[in-house]
Order: C-alpha cells, then sequence, then structure tokens
C-alpha cells in the first residue's frame, strides 16, 4: 500500500508532527459526501438508466466502441461512468456487464494506481505537446489489463492543434486503446471528433431521484434531514447530484438537524421579498415608491446588475406561473412563496407578459453593461411604469414600417405628397373585399374562392374590429397607375417579390390596394412571409405617399390580363407618363 508524508498539529505540541500514512487511513480522516457516495458500479448510477443498460450491454456482448464521448451539464455522472466503464472493460469477473468492484484491477483504478487507465484533464493539459505525449504512450500494449483506457474530462478545453493531434489516433487507433471524452459543452468540439464517437446524453438528474438519494445517504450518515429541506436541497442542486451532496455536507456539518430554514441561511437562499415589493410597485404603477425601495436597496450594497437579472428571473418565474399549474417543478419556489407568486402572477393580463419580459431583458442587458448601473436601472423601473398600459406589438409594427429606406429617387422628381398617415394597428391584418369572408385569426393572406368587384355585400356579423373601408356600391376598383413605379422600388427593398409579381396588376380602392397575380410563389409569400407584405406596403407609401392596406383580387372573367409583348410595355409606358402629370394623346 502506498504511503505519503501528512504534516499533523497536535495541540500538546508546540510544532508540526510528520507521520506515514496509507491512502486509505488518510481518506478515513475525512472525505467528502460526494466522494464518499460516488457510485462504483452501474447499478449505483441514479437518473441515467438508458446510458447504463446500454453501457452494460456492450460490456456484456463485447461490441465496445473504440472511443464514446460523454456530454451533458455538470454533476449528472459522466466521470463516474467513465471510471465504472474502464473497470468493467478490464474487469475479468465480469457479470452481466458490471465490475466486481473486488479484484485487483477494480481496487487499482478506483485508487488510481493502475496505469494503463489514465484520466487527463484537458483543462489544465491542453495543449498539443500534451496529446502527443498520449500518441506516443497508447502504442504500448497494456501491462496489467485488457484495453488502455484514456479518460480525457473536459475535452473541450482543448486547443485546435491538440484536437488535430487527437484526431489522428482516434481515425486509426490500435485495437488495444478505448477513448472516454467527457465535456459539458458539447458545441465547443469539432465535428471531425463527433462523428468519431458514440455519443451519449447525460440527463439532468430530477428533483425528486436527488431528493430520494439524499434521504439515503443522510439516514446513513445519522443526519436528520427535513423533507421540505430535502427538496430544497434538491431544486438547489440544479440536476447535479455532486451538488446536491456538496450542499447537503455544508449543511449537515452544523450537527444540527437539517431545516429548511438552515438550507436557506447556509446555502444563500435569501429573502426575496424585495423583488416581490418591487413588482408590486410596477404593477400599481407607483414610480416613487419604487424609486425609494432601489435606493434603499443601494444603501444596503444591493448590486444594481444582479438586482436587474434577479428581476428578469422573477418576471420568468411570474410568466411559468401565469401558465402553468405545476411551475414549481421548474421553479426554486419556497413552499410559504408559493401562494404569494400566484397572486402576483394574476395581476399581469395575459397581453401585456410578453412586453413586461421583452422589456426587462432590454433593461438588464443594459443595466449590466451601463456605466452608471444606478441611473440605469433608475430608467428601467421609469419606462416599464410608463409603458405598462401600452402592448408591445404596436410598436414593432411602427419601427418595422419606418424601418424600410427610401430607395434612389425616380427618373422625374414627383409633385409634393402629403405626409403618411400614423400607422394603426390593424396595418398588420390583411383585408379582402368585403364580399369575402375575412381570414381567421392568425392565417394571414388568403385567396378567396371568387371576388366581384361590384355591388359588394357587407356580412351581418362584422368581426369586432376597426371596418375596411369598402369601395362605393357598383363602382369597380380602378387601376394603380403607379403600379409599375411601386414595382421598382420595391426590388430595391425585396427583390425575390418584385420578381414574383412581374406581370401583376394592381387596383385601388379607398386605401385598399387589390393584387391580381396568379404567380403560386407570390401568393405563397403573402401567406407565410410578412416581410412580403410590409415591403409591399412600405413601396406603395414611398411611391404614392399613402398608407394602403393589401388584399388579393380576381379580376372578373372577360377583362384580359395584358399580354407579354409591346402593348404591355407601351400601357406601363403610358400609365408612367400619366403618372407625371404628363398628357397624352392616342390618336388612331
Amino acid at each position: 500500500m502506498p504511503q505519503i508524508n501528512l504534516c499533523v498539529r497536535i495541540p500538546q505540541c508546540t510544532g508540526p508532527v510528520f507521520a506515514l500514512f496509507s491512502k486509505k487511513e488518510v481518506a478515513a480522516i475525512y472525505r467528502a459526501l460526494y466522494r464518499k457516495y460516488r457510485p462504483l458500479t452501474f447499478d449505483d448510477v441514479i437518473g441515467q438508466e438508458p446510458i447504463v443498460t446500454t453501457l452494460k450491454n456492450q460490456v456484456e456482448t463485447g461490441k465496445l466502441s473504440h472511443a464514446y464521448l460523454f456530454t451533458g451539464s455538470r454533476g449528472t455522472g459522466k466521470t463516474t461512468c467513465s471510471k465504472i466503464l474502464a473497470k468493467a472493460i478490464n474487469c475479468p469477473n465480469v457479470k452481466d456487464g458490471q465490475p466486481c468492484g473486488v479484484c485487483d484491477i477494480c481496487t487499482g483504478i478506483d485508487e488510481d494506481s493502475i496505469t494503463d487507465v489514465v484520466e487527463l484533464d484537458a483543462a489544465s493539459n491542453n495543449g498539443v505537446d500534451n496529446i502527443r505525449a498520449l500518441r506516443e504512450e497508447a502504442n504500448f500494449v497494456p501491462t496489467r489489463c485488457k484495453k488502455r483506457v484514456y479518460i480525457i474530462d473536459e475535452v473541450h478545453m482543448l486547443s485546435p492543434s491538440a484536437f488535430n493531434a487527437l484526431l489522428k489516433i482516434m481515425e486509426e487507433p490500435p485495437e488495444h486503446v478505448v477513448f472516454i471524452l467527457a465535456t459539458t459543452e458539447l458545441h465547443k468540439l469539432p465535428v471531425t471528433i463527433l462523428s468519431r464517437c458514440q455519443r451519449f446524453d447525460f440527463a439532468r438528474i430530477t428533483a425528486e431521484q436527488i431528493a430520494g438519494r439524499l434521504a439515503v445517504i443522510a439516514e446513513r450518515e445519522g443526519v436528520q434531514l427535513d423533507e421540505d429541506a430535502r427538496f430544497l436541497l434538491a431544486k438547489l442542486a440544479d440536476g447535479g447530484m455532486r451538488d446536491a451532496l456538496s450542499l447537503l455536507d455544508k449543511c449537515a456539518s452544523t450537527g444540527e438537524r437539517v431545516s429548511l430554514q438552515m438550507v436557506k441561511d447556509l446555502c444563500g437562499v435569501a429573502d426575496k421579498s424585495y423583488l416581490f415589493d418591487l413588482f408590486d410597485c410596477l404593477l400599481d404603477r407607483d414610480l416613487g415608491r419604487a424609486i425609494a425601495l432601489l435606493d434603499d436597496l443601494f444603501a444596503h450594497s444591493v448590486d444594481m446588475g444582479r438586482l436587474a437579472q434577479e428581476l428578469l428571473s422573477h418576471g420568468r418565474d411570474l410568466m411559468l406561473c401565469k401558465v402553468m399549474e405545476d411551475f414549481d417543478t421548474l421553479v426554486l419556489c419556497p413552499p410559504d412563496d408559493r401562494q404569494r407568486y400566484v397572486e402576483q402572477a394574476a395581476r399581469i393580463p395575459q397581453g401585456e407578459m410578453m412586453g413586461w419580459m421583452a422589456r426587462l431583458m432590454k433593461g438588464a442587458d443594459a443595466v449590466g453593461r451601463a456605466a452608471s448601473p444606478r441611473i440605469a436601472m433608475e430608467m428601467l423601473l421609469v419606462e416599464i411604469t410608463a409603458a405598462a398600459d401600452q402592448p408591445v406589438a404596436p410598436q414593432v409594427t411602427a419601427i418595422k414600417v419606418a424601418a424600410v429606406k427610401p430607395s434612389a429617387a425616380p427618373q422625374a422628381k414627383p409633385a409634393p405628397r402629403p405626409a403618411p398617415e400614423p400607422v394603426r394597428e390593424e396595418r398588420e391584418e390583411e383585408v379582402p373585399l368585403p364580399d369575402a369572408p375575412p381570414p381567421a385569426e392568425g392565417t394571414g393572406w388568403q385567396e378567396p374562392a371568387v371576388l366581384a368587384p361590384a355591388s359588394p355585400q357587407i356580412p351581418e356579423a362584422a368581426p369586432q374590429r376597426p371596418a375596411a373601408v369598402a369601395p362605393p356600391v357598383g363602382a369597380a376598383p380602378q387601376p394603380l397607375a403607379e403600379w409599375p413605379q411601386v414595382l421598382e422600388a420595391l426590388a430595391n427593398h425585396n427583390r425575390l417579390a418584385a420578381a414574383a409579381l412581374a406581370n401583376s396588376r394592381a387596383y385601388l380602392s379607398g386605401d385598399l390596394v387589390l393584387i391580381a397575380s396568379e404567380n403560386a410563389t407570390f401568393l405563397k409569400m403573402m401567406r407565410e412571409n410578412a416581410r412580403t407584405k410590409a415591403d409591399i406596403r412600405a413601396a406603395v407609401s414611398e411611391v404614392t405617399g399613402k398608407t394602403c392596406r393589401l388584399g388579393p383580387y380576381r379580376e372578373p372573367e372577360g377583362e384580359a390580363a395584358p399580354t407579354e409583348g409591346g402593348s404591355q410595355k407601351l400601357d406601363q409606358l403610358i400609365a408612367r407618363a400619366q403618372a407625371q402629370g404628363i398628357d397624352v394623346t392616342i390618336k388612331e
């Protein structure tokens, strides 16, 4: 048994005393709970049953891969399963895919004394020289085990050159080598590495499974653990068993009964009543009280950036509370605060929830980057209070229309036109001719089966929204003379839409622009792409100076569509000339 020097300080002595202890004796002095109860076999692993079953079957049948990739969040068992798999591969007494745990190979791997199983921390050994040394060493056959197993933890920390060096040996490894890679950030691995590994995704362990395991360990350790404290520890662990055992270890070290209040005090679960109070001020539109509460928090050294993030997190909790009955499965919610969550979430109207979250996300980012976080936080409170009654959708619509920049000036400078009318909330809804049934909510552009331009009849049950401007009875929509210029302006913003409208016609009826087109691509774009509709409206406004709504139009039977050729070009030229105020006389 290897021995180590340990410095021990004895109260009766004036100086330190050095003694020789074995590794087992040193471990018996003190071992953290997460090390003491680390699983030694596949059956001890909690919450990863599909992965454990697959690995056991591979060991039992001998169908092992040369490279494994274990990915998942912290504390879910990646490194633990790596060591268990290394034992199962080399154990001479494997039964049902499980290592025996008592032979020299199993105990040696547990004590890190088997040189054929190498555990490499890529966070501190991430250079190309480390991987080159590994490649040279891997060519030697194992001395005591069946296979050499290399466990590379946090493999995403390797440098690009180290990945390139590792790739070669993983591509053509010796028969006696098995690689087990573990990472918490899968997206940082090259695809060339990913394609050569069997990937296993470790899921977060549920709070119920963690709480059950904590109850077993507390009973073995003789720790009195209350049930509500146990579930709070499980939620604080955020799916990681190691974090849960570390928190239990800290609470149990007091030597007292582990209660809910003790967990809150020792694990940093502070009273969040100021978040409820601050949200109540915002819901009551009481800006003065909100600023006073913020000043009190600032006086107590509360970090403004952290406060903004907590407000955002609290808003997310309220959002989940509003849409889920069992929201406390996803929210760290102590039992005594649950009712307060429900009551405060009920005060936020459903239509305003997304507006609150959008402003909180934007404000939290601004506070974190601000030179004066306190002023930025006060500005956030003012903005939320002032805009609490305003839905976000109209603001987004106005921004989309204003963001369209005018194209280059047309060939002839048009006469000054009146300023466009302000964008109304119903601009996003496409209104068909009055004789067609209005589209269902959320369906967008719909082409009616038959649209007659004359004598429309308004249905008796009108939708509950501003009425569309209908053409006069008996009057047909008039051709839009500026339509060719509109298409030219549209080509500067949306070439695909302009190309789809190449052979289209447009008619004007009040503030409705009715488009007649047989192009299936254009009809699909109008149904599914909101940007296409916004670009067409912007182009019409740019050319005519008027805001408009859009609608589909099917020309009456017998009205010949312009054909490709000289007559169509002549009609377009005449229309453009008339639009510029030029008198055109046609002589037969």
